[in-house]
């Protein structure tokens, strides 16, 4: 942001900004009157000090804000979390006339952190002269944050009048969810009938065998090469190239994060967002085409969130961004938001579901769904899904160690 000065940034707080000071001058200038005329030389005297120490201080006081500059400017505007970014503030003073006093507060989200909350500077500006203040901020968890505005607040050197000022230049910054390698996640070994279920299968060409690997717990069975095993004494799995017609879109349902009771799960939906995340950070690397479709909204209105599917150098930008600014307020259930869209999807395009639970529409919809696309589901969730297995392809994912987040 380039340096501005502070006019059109400007609006005056509510209630009084300065003491209620005409009424008395105007009772010190009957005294000096009094005094003139009545020959009283200690009350004149006194009463030309009060007068002219109170229209020197209200004259400060009054044009303290005057050939002020203000910038305030993020060092990096978008983030992710565990990463630090830097907030400066600088005032330039322009003016013969000092600031002998400011308080500078910036309004600062609580879900931030930073070593000198509040945002608050006490200071004092020679006139000529720029000062700077930098702030560390600590990304602790996704959104979408304004930095202000700023209420900067003055006076005269005495402390008789106080004039205060709000700057609306705000500042946002963006914390994307946090990106987890895929090999990271922890799935559960077996689903119901015993075969290994893996996120990579998503992205894998069977036709298109590249090359083998050592074995993880993940693999399937039926994925081993036995002649290379055997060869080299150790497990080794068959490899494929991504499927050269592959396109994903990811489907978020916020609704089945709510409890029995209608509250949302925040810190399971978190995790749930985290995972929406990194499936588009991986098949994107992988240049597989990606879209996200989510039953909220990010901000910029609309009922739902969509990004059409592409592998655009921007595409990632756009899905964290999205997600980063996602409010989990759905207004639509999943099933509208899919009536409005099933005829836009492309063919041959591959459904995945990130959902904590699945209700009887939910399961009647992703039916429909299978009978003419692919359809997986990463499921975060705590029931036993049982029998599901044999209908869906569905792939538990559990944070390491039990803990979200």
């Amino acid at each position: 942001m380039t340096e501005k000065s502070l006019e059109g940034f400007i609006r005056k707080p509510e209630g009084p900004v300065v003491i209620f000071y005409w009424p008395f001058i105007t009772i010190v200038a009957a005294l000096l009157i009094l005094g003139i005329l009545i020959n009283h030389a200690s009350l004149a005297i006194l009463s030309s000090i009060f007068l002219i120490t109170t229209l020197i201080s209200l004259g400060w006081s009054e044009f303290s804000f005057n050939n002020i500059k203000y910038k305030g400017i993020l060092n990096e505007y978008r983030a992710f979390p565990g990463e630090t970014v830097q907030f400066e503030i600088q005032v330039l003073n322009k003016k013969p006339l000092p600031l002998g006093w400011l308080d500078i507060y910036v309004d600062f989200p609580s879900k931030l952190l930073t070593k000198n909350a509040p945002l608050r500077v006490l200071t004092y500006i020679p006139w000529f002269r720029k000062m700077r203040w930098c702030f560390p901020i600590y990304c602790t968890s996704r959104g979408y944050y304004p930095i202000g505005p700023i209420t900067m607040s003055s006076g005269d050197v005495f402390g008789f009048f106080t004039k205060s000022i709000k700057i609306y230049d705000i500042q946002y910054l963006i914390v994307y969810p946090k990106i987890i390698p895929l090999q990271n996640l922890y799935l559960p070994l077996k689903h119901h009938f015993g075969e290994k279920v893996s996120l990579y299968t998503l992205f894998e060409d069977p036709s298109r065998f590249s090359g083998v690997r050592e074995y993880r717990q993940e693999d399937a069975f039926k994925k081993i090469h036995w002649k290379a095993s055997a060869r080299l004494r150790k497990l080794q799995v068959k490899t494929y190239e991504a499927t050269m017609a592959l396109s994903l879109i990811i489907l978020l349902d916020i609704e089945s994060f709510k409890d029995k009771e209608g509250r949302l799960d925040m810190e399971k939906l978190e995790w749930g967002i985290s995972i929406a995340a990194s499936l588009a950070y991986d098949a994107l690397k992988r240049k597989i085409p990606v879209g996200l479709l989510m039953n909220g909204n990010n901000l910029e209105g609309g009922d739902y969130v969509k990004v059409a599917v592409s592998r655009s150098p921007n595409q990632l930008t756009r899905i964290l961004e999205c997600l980063a600014k996602l409010q989990p307020y759905p207004s639509l259930s999943f099933k509208s938001i899919i009536d409005i869209e099933r005829d836009k999807f492309p063919n041959g395009v591959t459904l995945v579901f990130v959902i904590n639970s699945l209700n009887e529409q939910n399961l009647t919809l992703i039916l429909n769904l299978k009978a003419h696309h692919k359809v997986a589901i990463l499921y975060v969730g705590e029931e036993d899904l049982g029998l599901l297995f044999e209908k869906i392809t569905i792939i538990p994912i559990k944070p390491q160690g039990g803990a979200y987040g």
